[in-house]
């Protein structure tokens, strides 16, 4: 009767079907639930779309078997991936599609996870296999399957395959995905969850590769540093691998450091070789200067110690993608986000191991603490801190939309630099250090960078620049005690953390000054690190770290602004004790604005303003 109308025909087949289960008539209601899924289209699974798939799906869930349930799932995955429409209209339906999969379970217990799975984590799943639950290799996002491949599953639950679903994007190369899956990770370990626990050992398996084993010892870690974690059984193999691994950057990720035995160094490292010819391409960055410093500490000399970090970094190279191959990957999946470079993960893998190897021969042992902060390789607190929304100090954003020309964007540098000045001052709250970035997404895919900085005395830095740069910190280092210091003229009040050798864009922040902090004072906040307290007790400076969008993603999505960033926003009581100490301060304001055009990047324009600060006016 309906056959003209697809989405009708399988609404009627679904009522038809839940009143032949509430006759009692399993069967007729099976046949006409399987007819009416198989029939509705991927949007029927939201509300928007009729809901019958979902109706549908729930019957024959309740009335079928194991294999009932794995097609359900099989086909709402499906429906994700291959319709790019169909995530957006999902969110709202998350809840009662789980309830519909998982009768059994508590929606709400798995709301968080399920929440961030389809806000974007499974857009890009290319899953060419029937079955969900099947092995996929850890870098199932190439076009090409590759040998780093993960041990199939056993559990065929609904929870085992989101675990399954999850942790699989932890490889995944965009910045964005890979980091909103870790905490999601993160979290699903903390509260028990036996299988994503056991999809993390199938995945990181002791022979994968650096960056693999890296992404779940990230995990493992965060959920460790969690209040009353204990790590289940089946991650004792993956702790072992971890502390038993060659390189430091992910024996730091174990648990509990094994009894260290002793290595003399390779040969390789006592080779005297001739410098490298000008010119030469550096490829050992970001860590190159780390290595002149192990070099002269150990004394060793720095060609062959960069000699063997090559050949190290040349090994890394062969198990890892190929850089053509991952853009091709990631523009057939329409996740064109910020991702990482098959280059940086290859050196990052080589300095792990020129760093264990030091350490195994006993070089590294009395080296002083300055030293030893420079290895350390990642910041498990940023794993924990969660941006909010955009705050009120910072402006809201451009307008969007196609209309938006390169011309016209950076002709409007001076009137927006206005903006961000005319917001930095809200009530007795003050920016004092901000870094920003944002994009509008559409051709010419326009963006700019804010940067806020602020000294004492001068409006010229004494350096140059008006944020202090540390290199590098971890967030808890900002509470630890630390000797006080009196700023001289012009230096600068916020210290900018680089935070690339941490492998985590959420650590290049930016943060109150601890050593200044000191000299006032002030009381540092152990529960969130960048806040200080005034000696009476009163918030006086804090970090907000907030997203509006993701910033890092390419290609036209017009009408779309995507920013993130940070703010150091001081108290109008902590103002009034920093310009009794210090004396006056001044802001300073940074704007560079750019884009392309017809993909070509051109050159960015800049503009900055100065402002006198001594106190906040009533």
């Amino acid at each position: 009767v309906f056959d003209d109308d697809p989405r009708r025909h399988a609404d009627v087949l679904a009522t038809l079907a839940e009143a032949a289960e509430q006759n009692g008539d399993h069967e007729t209601a099976y046949r006409l639930a399987s007819i009416a899924f198989d029939g509705a289209s991927g949007d029927a699974w939201a509300w928007y779309g009729g809901g019958a798939k979902r109706r549908a799906a729930a019957l024959v869930v309740r009335l079928g078997g194991t294999e009932d349930l794995v097609a359900a799932c099989n086909d709402l995955v499906r429906q994700i991936v291959s319709n790019d429409w169909v995530p957006g209209l999902l969110l709202s339906d998350s809840r009662d599609i789980v309830g519909a999969l998982a009768p059994t379970l508590t929606a709400s217990s798995v709301w968080p996870e399920i929440r961030t799975y389809l806000d974007g984590i499974a857009d890009p799943l290319d899953l060419s296999d029937a079955d969900v639950l099947r092995d996929h290799g850890c870098r199932w996002w190439l076009l090409q399957p590759t040998s780093d491949r993960r041990l199939p599953g056993t559990d065929f639950s609904p929870a085992a395959a989101l675990a399954e679903l999850a942790v699989g994007h932890l490889s995944h190369p965009a910045t964005l995905i890979r980091d909103a899956v870790t905490t999601t990770v993160i979290r699903a370990l903390a509260s028990g969850s036996t299988e994503t626990a056991e999809a993390l050992v199938r995945f990181a398996q002791p022979g994968a590769s650096d960056d693999i084993l890296e992404r779940a010892g990230r995990c493992l870690a965060g959920a460790r540093s969690t209040d009353g974690f204990v790590t289940p059984a089946a991650l004792d193999s993956l702790e072992r691998t971890l502390a038993t691994h060659p390189s430091q950057v992910i024996r730091d990720l174990a648990g509990e450091e094994q009894p260290r035995r002793y290595r003399p160094l390779h040969a390789a490292y006592y080779l005297v070789l001739p410098s490298p010819e000008a010119g030469d391409p550096d490829l050992l960055e970001p860590y190159e200067w780390l290595y002149k410093i192990l070099a002269d500490g150990v004394g060793l000399d720095l060609e062959a110690l960069r000699a063997v970090a090559t050949s190290y970094r040349q090994e890394a190279l062969g198990v890892l993608p190929d850089q053509q191959a991952v853009v091709r990957a990631l523009q057939a999946s329409h996740a064109q986000h910020l991702y990482t470079l098959e280059g940086f993960a290859a050196s990052r893998a080589a300095f792990g191991r020129v760093v264990a190897d030091l350490r195994d021969a006993g070089l590294l042992d009395g080296a002083p603490p300055s030293v030893l902060k420079l290895l350390r390789s990642v910041d498990i607190d940023v794993l924990h801190w969660a941006p909010v929304g955009r705050p009120d100090v910072i402006p809201e954003p451009p307008a969007a939309g196609v209309d938006k020309t390169l011309e016209g964007w950076q002709a409007g540098i001076q009137s927006r630099i206005d903006e961000y000045v005319a917001s930095s001052r809200q009530n007795d709250r003050l920016v004092i250090g901000a870094k920003t970035r944002l994009a509008i997404l559409n051709w010419g895919h326009l963006e700019e960078y804010f940067t806020c900085g602020t000294t004492v005395g001068s409006a010229e830095p004494t350096d140059g620049r008006i944020l202090a740069r540390r290199l590098p910190m971890v967030l808890r280092d900002l509470a630890t005690s630390f000797e006080t210091a009196w700023p001289a003229r012009g230096d600068s009040l916020v210290l900018e953390n680089e935070g690339v050798w941490f492998h985590d864009v959420r650590a290049a922040w930016v943060a109150f000054r601890p050593d200044f902090a000191a000299a006032l004072g002030w009381v540092a906040d152990s529960n969130a690190p960048g806040r200080w307290h005034t000696a009476s007790g009163e918030l006086a400076v804090e970090t907000i770290y907030w997203v509006d969008g993701w910033w890092g993603r390419s290609g036209p999505a017009f009408d779309d602004t995507q920013a993130d960033g940070y703010a150091v926003v001081l108290t109008a009581s902590a103002l009034a004790e920093v310009t009794a100490a210090f004396g006056e301060i001044s802001r300073h304001f940074e704007l560079t604005r750019g884009g392309r055009d017809d993909g070509i990047e051109v050159k960015p324009v800049s503009a900055e303003r100065h402002v006198h600060q001594h106190a906040v006016e009533p």
